[in-house]
């Protein structure tokens, strides 16, 4: 048994299930985006976080509205479910929505608008901070952008699991649609030098490309989307090593950029605009 030929079947079985979970997590992305899971799980995670109990123990989304509807919020995306809020464009907005208009300093017209809240977390949280804070504004923007954080760290958390969940599923049908067989696969990697061959240079391709071009990278936030398109690309190779004996041409096709996903800031734009030699 040659060393050798077990290694590279080894890494052309790796490389198979490395395309297969980009896949998978490309799966995830477009049903992440086409529902808009992030903007909404974002929107529901505030909702809980600033909603109140009415005087017949409704609940009394007023200071949620008035917040999430602020310009700094539910504005900064186009559909208006933003998928991520700054901490600031938080604590800016909650402001804004506490003042009540009257005189006084900022910091008293805040605690003013927290004593004409309604019963509930967000006023018991509120009063606490602005005890701590002593009449410090600053004190009390940094209380209550951490206790945004602390809500969205909470959000990210039950976001994983339902990505988890997502993937195990979608993992399972893709392993059934695509007849993924290690078995089988294992098999003929071992008896044919020519697949086993496509398979680990294609893997070294992918390697040599990660570690050439890491400024390619969209940005943070791109993994998805860029592991996706990588796939496809690498699909398209194995495909017409494949099917090239039968005269079968294989195409591939995909995006430079798709706008609608929230990852591309203008920081991110200008950034690859100029790896182009372009501007924006």
């Amino acid at each position: 048994m040659s060393l050798g030929i077990v290694l590279d079947v080894a890494i052309g079985l790796a490389f198979t299930y490395l395309l297969l979970a980009i896949m998978v997590s490309g799966l995830l992305e477009v049903a992440a985006g086409f529902l808009s899971l992030r903007g909404k799980g974002l929107r529901d995670g505030l909702k809980s976080l600033l909603t109140g109990l009415t005087r017949s123990g409704g609940q009394d989304d007023s200071l949620f509205r008035a917040v999430f509807d602020h310009a700094l919020v539910s504005k900064i995306s186009k559909d208006g479910l933003p998928a991520y809020v700054p901490a600031r464009n938080f604590s800016l907005a909650l402001f804004d929505a506490l003042q009540d208009g009257s005189h006084g300093t900022a910091f008293s017209r805040i605690e003013q608008g927290v004593a004409a809240l309604p019963e509930g977390p967000a006023k018991q949280a509120l009063v606490t901070f602005i005890a701590d804070a002593g009449g410090n504004l600053d004190v009390l923007r940094t209380r209550v952008e951490t206790w945004f954080d602390d809500g969205m760290d909470r959000l990210t958390g039950v976001y994983k699991r339902f990505s988890l969940y997502f993937m195990m599923a979608a993992s399972l049908v893709v392993a059934v649609a695509l007849n993924v067989d290690s078995v089988n696969l294992a098999r003929t990697l071992w008896t044919q030098p020519n697949v086993r061959a496509a398979l680990v240079s294609a893997a070294q391709e992918y390697e040599s490309a990660q570690r050439a071009a890491p400024q390619a990278a969209p940005g943070q936030g791109a993994a998805a989307y860029s592991a996706s398109k990588a796939a496809l690309t690498q699909l398209a190779r194995v495909s017409a090593l494949e099917w090239g004996a039968d005269n079968i041409r294989v195409n591939v096709l995909h995006p430079n950029a798709v706008f609608d996903t929230g990852i591309w800031t203008e920081d991110v734009l200008k950034k690859r605009a100029e790896s182009y030699g372009l501007t924006v």
